[in-house]
């Protein structure tokens, strides 16, 4: 009875630590709840009026961009949960971003809690404190701004499914808790559903238990894991008819390139900044030399602790082993299209490793170096959310993001063009001519220029000029378009407005007519030729 009450001391005093981690995810992310839409948030919430009305199945027949404003294809991505999430917070918001960053930041606040009690149930004779400042680490580090500041990239609710997976496989004990079971399967589902980075959930699962293998056993633990895969075999059965299969890189440089994002995101870890935007080409060399060196250098360490710390050493292999993992698909996301991507975010997942690692070194050895190591991440603490609360700024709108974009890829083509968009809405005509400029002048040198970003910059160019009504410079934009792609119909339907408006009917229904054959569903050309023919009939 006495050991029963101090077990339940105990576990009051843990839980009064938790508030630590829960109070600083608020006064850092609070400030954000003021934010604004930044990059795909407005391409999926706000320039796309169709995005709420698909029918739910849709979602679970295509992929991510088979949704959104832009003219791509659906690609790899395939989330039909997070984009229901995301439908979900905009029934109820709107096109107010409000609701949405309050979501995020309650949703991170719940991920946080979930953490304090996964990393209790893997370490049981860890203290409050040690719990709170490993939790701390994972809440506040720099890395994870970007996902909580970030409507569109839904790692926090993908990170809130796949701990409570988690956990409550954590508390099945025997099949009279089957319903549990049944809910953690649920959760496993979801969070597959949500994002990619949760496909290694299996995996994880071997790993955690494996840990506390005195608790579990090793049949429960094959027995839990396999049942975790069936909702993977479901969830890519799915995926394999709403998407085309992946393009990934199966080269020498494509390796090389793996290998340098690898260390660039195990440097990420231990030192996140800078932050720079998250999408460059890998010949732009978006991992700096200095990065790779220091994540060689991480590396080195780490396996340099296991092999000078033996007490607990299955805690740290594991710990490593959920890095690789969580990465794992991340890296190979990463590599199915000619363009990488260098995201922060994609750490959400993979620092919950750091905690497990800070709290192993915290629990084991002599009790002065854990004093030591105790102070260093209260030091570690505080700098990470001082660095949180300034990178956060970056995500305050499309101007901060744009600006921070710019001052790390200001080469990249799609981000000028984006920065032209950007320009062009708050009248600085131009800079964004001088933006667009940039993308054509790009393209007339040879350098790699998507045919679509190269149409995009020329069509915003010849709206520029025709609304400053210079004819002859708009003319000449949208006929650029068409030596791109002789069959666009909206370059046809702009060049058609041009003629009307310099007074040339002829001209104008001419182009109006070759729109409609390009694209007989041209609804603006319909509506426009109508218009011309009942002029010159008066005429």
């Amino acid at each position: 009875m006495t050991g029963l009450t101090e077990e339940k001391k105990f576990s009051s005093e843990k839980n009064r630590w938790l508030m630590l981690p829960v109070l600083l995810v608020i006064a850092t992310f609070i400030i954000s709840l003021g934010y604004g839409f930044v990059s795909d948030d407005r391409i999926f919430l706000i320039d796309n009026p169709n995005f709420l009305s698909q029918p739910i199945l849709k979602y679970f027949q295509h992929g991510v961009w088979k949704f959104s404003a832009l003219d791509l294809p659906e690609g790899q991505l395939y989330r039909p949960m997070g984009l229901l999430l995301l439908r979900g917070v905009a029934e109820l918001s709107g096109q107010n971003p409000f609701g949405y960053h309050l979501a995020q930041v309650l949703a991170h606040s719940i991920v946080t809690v979930l953490v304090f009690y996964l990393l209790a149930s893997i370490v049981p004779k860890a203290s409050g404190k040690t719990l709170a400042l490993g939790t701390s680490v994972f809440a506040i580090h720099p890395v994870q701004v970007e996902s909580v500041c970030w409507i569109g990239g839904i790692d926090v609710w993908t990170a809130l499914f796949t701990f409570t997976a988690i956990l409550l496989l954590f508390h099945v004990k025997d099949k009279r808790r089957i319903y549990i079971l049944a809910l953690s399967m649920i959760m496993v589902c979801a969070a597959m559903l949500s994002k990619e980075t949760a496909y290694t959930l299996p995996g994880l699962l071997i790993l955690l238990l494996f840990i506390r293998e005195e608790a579990f056993g090793r049949k429960k633990i094959m027995y839990l894991a396999a049942l975790s895969g069936i909702p993977l075999v479901i969830v890519f059965w799915l995926r394999k008819s709403a998407v085309e299969a992946p393009h990934f890189v199966y080269s020498v440089e494509g390796g090389k390139n793996l290998v340098m994002y690898f260390l660039g995101y195990l440097k990420m870890v231990v030192l996140p900044l800078p932050q720079r935007f998250y999408l460059s080409e890998p010949a732009g060399g978006s991992v700096a030399t200095w990065e790779i060196v220091l994540g060689t250098l991480v590396l080195i360490g780490f396996v340099s602790l296991v092999l000078y710390i033996k007490e607990g050493r299955r805690l740290f292999l594991c710990s490593a082993g959920w890095y690789l993992l969580t990465l794992g698909p991340a890296l190979a996301v990463a590599f199915h299209t000619a363009r990488a991507t260098f995201a922060s975010r994609l750490l959400y997942l993979p620092s919950f490793a750091l905690s497990l690692i800070l709290l192993w070194l915290m629990t084991h050895g002599p009790a002065k170096r854990r004093k030591i190591i105790e102070r260093g991440v209260v030091i570690v603490m505080m700098l990470f959310t001082v660095a949180s609360m300034w990178t956060r700024s970056s995500w305050r709108d499309q101007g901060s993001f744009l600006e921070m974009a710019m001052s790390s890829t200001p080469d990249n083509i799609a981000l000028n063009n984006n920065m032209g968009d950007y320009y062009s809405e708050i009248g600085k005509r131009d800079e964004a001519i001088e933006s667009y400029r940039f993308v054509v002048t790009a393209a007339l040198n040879k350098r790699h220029v998507n045919k679509r970003d190269k149409a995009l910059a020329h069509e915003r160019l010849g709206r520029i000029y025709a609304k400053a009504k210079s004819w002859d410079k708009a003319r000449s934009e949208f006929e650029a378009i068409l030596l791109i792609d002789p069959g666009n119909s909206s370059a046809r339907n702009d060049l058609g407005n041009i003629a009307w408006l310099s007074g040339d009917l002829i001209t104008a229904k001419k182009h109006y007519e070759m729109a409609l054959l390009n694209d007989p569903e041209n609804t603006i050309a319909q509506q426009n030729l109508s218009a011309v023919n009942r002029l010159l009939s008066k005429q």
